[in-house]
């Protein structure tokens, strides 16, 4: 491929700097990391010559292809401890020395199906990243190859390639913006798919290469750094031929995943492409998340193998000693010789003896629960999502269903979470006065002033101010108030959409797009009080703000533009206007811009007034800004321009420099005035708030604004109640902190009939962070009392907090919710995370597990939906052990009682392998799906249903205990039953007593019914699919066990003619349903006894009482319909029927 070398002196020089960096000889990039420096090699590409040794612009996300499906898909599966059980069990059964399928695998039909399953849920969700892969990578794009244009697909392009990019269109790949269609050079990107933010960010071609013709374009030499991740940074630089030697930052990128708009197109040079383009490189998927539930499960898996193998092995060595003791006293004389000359060795015996009892234990572990809760899950998020009146809540992690039951503390953003992100400007503070929506203007004093009175008055959107006195002043040219207001309308980064008009220079009728409310509710007031911004210009490689005002354009050349970002916590421009005079004008926290503000500035009484008029509108819920300015000489600009200058060209410590040249200009500031926005409460958010705390939830507020507007919404919230005694933890010093948890830790203890909530500050807070007892301390205060509000808090301390909870919380389940970027981390450190749709953009939203339109609909999320859930599925997880209990302990006691721990199986082996996966999983999972305990607005109205799960009440060890035991019970009773109310009855067609095989086959018949019929006492509600379900697995094992008896089966299995031996026998059939009749009426009676007193712990009516006095409530409807009468009274219900009943007076 052909390779410029180096084409001028300029880049020589520029490969020397390099050259000298520490650390390195060759030259390098330096990235400034949390601890230190990290060295990264340079690219260099040539504009028009493609490098094609570099990766192509190919994405691939799916997983598999056609080749590799089968060997990863395996891999992925048996990386699960469980398959590799089941795949050893498969294997053992090979073993003909301790197989009981004549050394057939048959495990692997069930375990196959399993897998089966598995690979069609791999298969279904790897088509839809193939689709997209295919329909991203087939994308049409213009290449400019020397004068000519043309098309090629998107997974064609290298780096070096130059693309034509038109209004509207994605940008395929990150590129280098070499030209715009307009003549500053610049455009206008949306990165929504970036980072989830809707408004428009400005791009700028370098002016040199925007002026030069497209012959000259290869002989540019571009490096820049490698791949990497980091979405705002950018380091490169360009020279040609000693014309220009210019360096690249990120505001001359575009990003794979922008949309260009409000530019007709744009020429880039492609640097990284496919999986290179820093999208991609952070689109790496979160760790995954298990439920609590999950976890326990996952645990009681584990303790049920090693229970396994220990009651295996004690059932082995006591088979060997009673057998060896028996042999010895010549009882087992019918042994064959080679079964007597193992009998002689110790180890072997035992060991092929505990081989049987494993293969007899196999289903000990169910094979089907995991495969199982899977698809339930995942149906459970379906149906939650395609319900009516959910307001289009998502679900992108459905295997934290049942976590949302469980929640013990929620973590919130403020802004756009509990707010609705919507600002509207409401009151200015200047000289020291008030002006604002809020103070008594009496109506006449609107005619005395060119300004209309209410009736009439121009409206402007986010904008709710009608002070006739701050007019007066601006009418009066009083020279603070200009000054605010310039530094309203020039210190910003709004961008004004393109407006097609015929003269958009004189229109009043702009519309923006701002990085957020706050920008363009300030910007909407200085338009209210006649400064129009009308954007922006480029001329002569300088940009300028266009400003109208009283029909005339004033323009302002800006020098220099310094970021917001959550570290400064401000912002600034340096301008010139059009007399020459430079000026800086900075806006931000008032906790920054204070200690920014020149000595002169604190000696003044305006400051002092300010500040108490700032705390006024934080005590009113809004949000503030203070403002403030800096004259600046010709000469003192010149200066710093230059050291500035050179700091944005070095490689070394770039943004380090640049920072401090920043922040000495900052400094000494006069003082302008405030400025006041609101954002108001989303709906029903007290009421929501309110019933998380009275289920138990601590409440947690992560915000960035100051304490006194963090406390006015957390009373406007509910958060705080009026008698609520507040602890205020706002210091630095670590003793004195330490000294004020222990003070307020006894105090809460002492008082534990009065409400307290926490307030601490970002600065207390870091504070805490670094002291290992002191961060324990607090956070067992913050479980003492009800909700816990953090100001001034930076994005990383809200995942800090939600970290630290966390570690020092054990089994309390968290919950983040936010709505913009700087709420992703937080989101993704809880067990939960739940994104809010917002106007800020929707990173939040994808990064979550969970996402919804309003705060309000948290309540349905956790009261009802994930209530439901962790109900259903931890019944779902306590069946199918049960179930597999049931299936295997008759065994146990088979071997116990009459066979001498002999490990002889009781069941057929292939009717034995469909048990989970045929006969009784349908029921199980429909249940799950359809049951329902209590209405929703039963479960959104009393918040004690929800402490079951907060309190991991329905699983739990203990109740695993009590599964056990019962199993242990029932099995005990089946296999009773079976034997000793059968003996001497079961006779063959020729009158001989029946085989071991069909007696077993009767107690696997009363274990299958029972375990579908065992559904109806845990249920709720049923409906027709429910009984069909039951009806259906009844069906299949009947069917499936006549047709495995038929002539077509093997004559010599003990199986043959066994089903008509069995249903032919009145005693038989009569002794299958007494077994299930007593099973089911002793675990009918044990459940309702425990839901009694659990009824009776909550202070409401059981669920036995409401059956017995309740009428039926209807919930469904469907063209089946059902009439029951109860009490004498009937109601018509369809598809499926509740009983209900009430809990303090409130309707189930």
């Amino acid at each position: 491929m052909q390779r410029k070398k180096n084409s001028s002196s300029n880049m020589d020089y520029m490969k020397q700097k390099y050259d000298n960096a520490e650390y390195d000889s060759k030259f390098c990039f330096f990235k400034k990391h949390k601890k230190g420096y990290k060295l990264r090699k340079t690219r260099t590409i040539y504009p028009l010559i493609p490098d094609y040794d570099l990766v192509s612009n190919k994405v691939s996300t799916s997983k598999y292809t056609i080749i590799t499906f089968l060997p990863k898909m395996l891999i992925y599966q048996f990386s699960k401890l469980a398959n590799v059980y089941f795949l050893i069990i498969g294997l053992m059964q090979c073993i003909t020395t301790i197989s009981m399928s004549d050394g057939k695998p048959i495990m692997f039909l069930p375990f196959s199906v399993i897998l089966f399953i598995s690979a069609l849920k791999e298969i279904f969700e790897d088509k839809k990243r193939k689709d997209q892969d295919n329909l991203e990578n087939s994308h049409l794009v213009i290449q400019r190859e020397g004068q000519n244009l043309s098309q090629v697909h998107s997974h064609q392009l290298h780096p070096g390639h130059v693309i034509k990019i038109m209004k509207n269109e994605q940008i395929p790949a990150d590129v280098i913006l070499l030209q715009s269609s307009e003549e500053s050079g610049v455009c206008y990107i949306e990165t929504m798919n970036l980072d989830g933010e809707s408004n428009l960010k400005l791009r700028l071609a370098p002016i040199e290469v925007q002026l030069l013709s497209w012959e000259n374009f290869s002989n540019i030499e571009v490096q820049y750094e490698a791949p990497n991740k980091y979405l705002y940074n950018f380091n490169g630089a360009m020279a040609y031929d000693g014309r220009f030697n210019i360096s690249i930052k990120g505001i001359n990128v575009l990003l794979k995943g922008s949309s260009l708009k409000n530019t007709e197109f744009v020429y880039g040079l492609v640097i990284y492409t496919g999986h290179e383009t820093k999208i991609m490189m952070n689109s790496s998927e979160p760790a995954p998340k298990l439920s609590s539930l999950e976890k326990t499960m996952n645990k009681l898996i584990v303790i049920l193998f090693t229970v396994q193998i220990l009651t295996c092995f004690t059932s082995a060595s006591i088979n060997y000693f009673l057998t060896k003791n028996m042999n010895d006293s010549g009882q087992l004389n019918y042994l064959e010789k080679d079964q007597e000359h193992i009998q002689q060795d110790t180890i072997l015996t035992v060991l092929i003896s505990m081989g049987t009892w494993m293969l007899i234990f196999t289903n000990f572990i169910p094979i089907s629960l995991l495969v199982t809760l899977e698809v339930v899950k995942f149906y459970q998020g379906y149906n939650l999502m395609r319900e009516e009146g959910q307001g289009n809540i998502s679900v992108q992690s459905s295997s934290l269903n049942e976590e949302l039951g469980q929640i013990n503390h929620i973590f919130s953003d403020k802004t756009g979470t509990l707010t609705l992100n919507r600002m509207e400007f409401k009151n200015v503070c200047v000289n020291g006065v008030n002006y604002g929506s809020n103070l008594e203007i009496p109506n006449q004093l609107y005619k005395r002033s060119s300004v209309p009175n209410q009736e009439n008055k121009k409206k402007v959107d986010y904008v709710d101010f009608d002070d006739y006195e701050f007019f007066k002043l601006v009418e009066s040219k009083d020279q603070k108030t200009i000054d605010l207001l310039h530094c309203i309308f020039l210190c910003h980064n709004v961008v004004v959409e393109k407006d097609h008009s015929n003269n958009p220079m004189l229109s009043d009728d702009v519309h923006y797009s701002a990085s957020s409310p706050d920008e363009l509710a300030l910007i909407s007031f200085a338009k209210l009080a006649g400064y129009i911004f009308k954007g922006s210009k480029k001329e002569n490689g300088k940009e300028y703000y266009i400003i109208k005002h009283q029909n005339q354009i004033f323009e302002y050349e800006v020098l220099k533009f310094f970021e917001f970002n959550s570290f400064r916590k401000r912002v600034s421009i340096i301008v010139k206007n059009s007399q020459g005079q430079i000026q800086l004008y900075c806006k931000g926290a008032d906790s920054i811009i204070e200690q920014r503000l020149s000595e002169y500035e604190f000696q003044q009484q305006n400051l002092s007034v300010s500040k108490s008029v700032t705390n006024q509108y934080a005590n009113q819920g809004l949000r503030t800004l203070f403002l403030a300015k800096k004259d600046l000489s010709e000469q003192e600009y010149n200066q710093w321009s230059e050291k500035y200058s050179e700091a944005e060209r070095s490689l070394q410590n770039r943004d380090e420099q640049v920072e401090k040249l920043q922040d000495s200009m900052e400094k000494d500031l006069n003082f302008l005035g405030v400025t006041a926005v609101e954002d108001k409460l989303q709906d029903e958010v007290g009421n929501t708030i309110q019933s998380i705390r009275d289920a138990g939830i601590k409440f947690w507020v992560l915000t960035g604004d100051k304490k006194e507007t963090a406390i006015n919404i957390s009373h406007s919230a509910q958060i705080i109640d009026s008698d609520t005694q507040i602890i205020d933890i706002d210091d630095k010093n670590l003793q004195l902190i330490k000294q004020k948890i222990r003070y307020y830790f006894q105090s809460v203890q002492d008082n534990q009939h009065v409400k307290y909530s926490l307030i601490i500050s970002g600065e207390s807070f870091h504070t805490i962070e670094t002291d290992q007892e002191v961060s324990y301390q607090f956070v067992q205060l913050s479980m003492m009392v009800q909700s816990v509000i953090g100001c001034r808090f930076t994005p990383s301390q809200k995942k800090h907090a939600v970290s630290l909870v966390k570690k020092h919380t054990k089994r309390k389940p968290t919950l983040a919710i936010g709505d913009g970027a700087n709420d992703v981390n937080m989101i993704l450190e809880a067990h939960v995370g739940v994104g809010v749709k917002g106007v800020e953009g929707s990173q939040a939203s994808r990064a979550s597990d969970f996402s919804v339109n309003e705060f309000k609909q948290l309540k349905e999320l956790l009261f009802d939906y994930g209530r439901e859930c962790y109900r259903k599925n931890s019944e779902l997880v306590l069946f199918n052990f049960f179930k597999n209990l049931l299936l295997v302990l008759p065994q146990f006691w088979f071997g116990a009682i009459l066979s001498l721990f002999s490990g002889t199986n009781l069941y057929d082996p292939w009717i034995y392998q469909l048990f989970n996966t045929i006969f009784t999983a349908l029921p199980i999972v429909i249940y799950a799906l359809t049951d329902r305990e209590y209405s929703k607005r039963t479960l959104l109205s009393n918040s004690n249903f929800y402490k079951q799960g907060m309190k991991f009440e329905l699983f739990n060890t203990q109740i695993f205990i009590k599964t056990l035991i019962n199993g242990l019970l029932q099995s005990f009773i089946i296999i009773i039953l079976s034997f000793y109310c059968l003996e001497n009855t079961m006779l063959d067609q020729n009158g001989q007593q029946s085989s071991l095989s069909l007696t077993g086959m009767v107690s696997f018949t009363i274990i299958t019914l029972y375990a579908n019929l065992k559904i109806i006492t845990f249920s709720n509600t049923f409906s027709f699919i429910s009984v069909l379900g039951i009806f259906l697995s009844i069906s299949f094992y009947i069917l499936s066990y006549y047709i495995m008896t038929d002539a077509t089966y093997a004559q010599n299995n003990p199986l043959w003619e066994s089903f008509t031996i069995i249903f032919g026998n009145l005693r038989i059939v009569m002794t299958i349903l007494l077994a299930c009749s007593l099973l089911f009426l002793l675990d009918l009676s044990y459940q309702r006894f425990s839901h009694f007193l659990y009824d009776q712990s909550i202070n409401s009516y059981s669920k036995i009482y409401s059956k017995l006095s309740g009428d039926f409530t209807e919930t469904s409807s469907s063209s089946k319909e059902v009439r029951v009468e109860l009490s004498g009274k009937s109601k018509k219900i369809d598809n499926y029927y509740k009983f209900s009943g009430s809990i303090n007076g409130d309707q189930l």
